[in-house]
């Protein structure tokens, strides 16, 4: 099972890096829908979670990153910048707490504000955690591991929610990435003024298309790792 579970990172990990090749800064930040969550400095309304409160920010210095719970429905919609960061996040987080000393909470991490930056805490993040697998017995995989979040799950359970999250977002990246290429916005917010600074805003988009029948637009849900249920 730990050479299967290797061997599914390998992949996730092999599809996805391509995709990050040449990401600007201008890509990273890109809002393609208005109030888009993203990665931005911290404001003055932006609060930590707490018992109570919905809608909060992760990172412990002036970027953070937006977040609510329970999750909103409909779900808003995610910059490059939030679903690598969320990746990254993840990977970090369920490496503290599968595999190490478990101290870490969400808000305890410095959030990268850079294209090139965050790239590379995805691969260091993403490579600790198959390194920690790969390092690991095959008996380690049923050991099981309770979350400061809530689930209890074994190793193997957790590296599989692991694996779904980088493929799950990393083709989200990959689909946002080439629409950001074929739609060639040229009023794209400047990487020099971040989002969250005045004179900042997403670019304008071409008319859409009639929007798709309901049965069209539904899709399978799917498991977030900060849900009830994965967090």
């Amino acid at each position: 099972m730990r050479r299967v579970l290797l061997d599914m990172m390998a992949r996730a990990r092999d599809h996805l890096r391509p995709r990050l090749e040449g990401l600007s800064d201008r890509e990273f930040f890109w809002e393609p829908v208005p109030g888009s969550w993203t990665v931005h400095r911290r404001r003055p309304e932006d609060r930590f979670w707490a018992p109570g409160i919905e809608r909060f920010v992760n990172g412990k210095g002036e970027w953070v990153t937006d977040y609510a719970l329970p999750d909103p429905d409909p779900p808003p919609f995610t910059t490059v910048a939030w679903r690598l960061f969320h990746i990254s996040h993840i990977n970090a987080m369920y490496n503290e707490h599968v595999f190490g000393p478990a101290k870490l909470g969400f808000d305890d991490f410095d959030i990268p504000h850079a294209a090139a930056e965050a790239v590379a805490w995805w691969e260091e993040s993403f490579e600790t955690y198959r390194a920690a697998v790969e390092g690991a017995g095959d008996q380690d995989m049923d050991r099981i591991v309770h979350a400061i979040w809530g689930p209890t799950l074994s190793v193997r359970e957790w590296t599989e929610v692991l694996i779904h999250e980088n493929i799950h977002h990393g083709a989200e990246i990959g689909c946002l990435r080439d629409l950001y290429h074929h739609l060639n916005p040229i009023t794209a917010p400047d990487a020099t003024v971040p989002p969250g600074d005045p004179g900042t805003g997403p670019p304008p988009l071409p008319p859409s298309p009639p929007p798709a029948s309901t049965r069209d637009r539904a899709r399978p849900p799917t498991t977030d790792p900060r849900s009830a249920t994965a967090r």
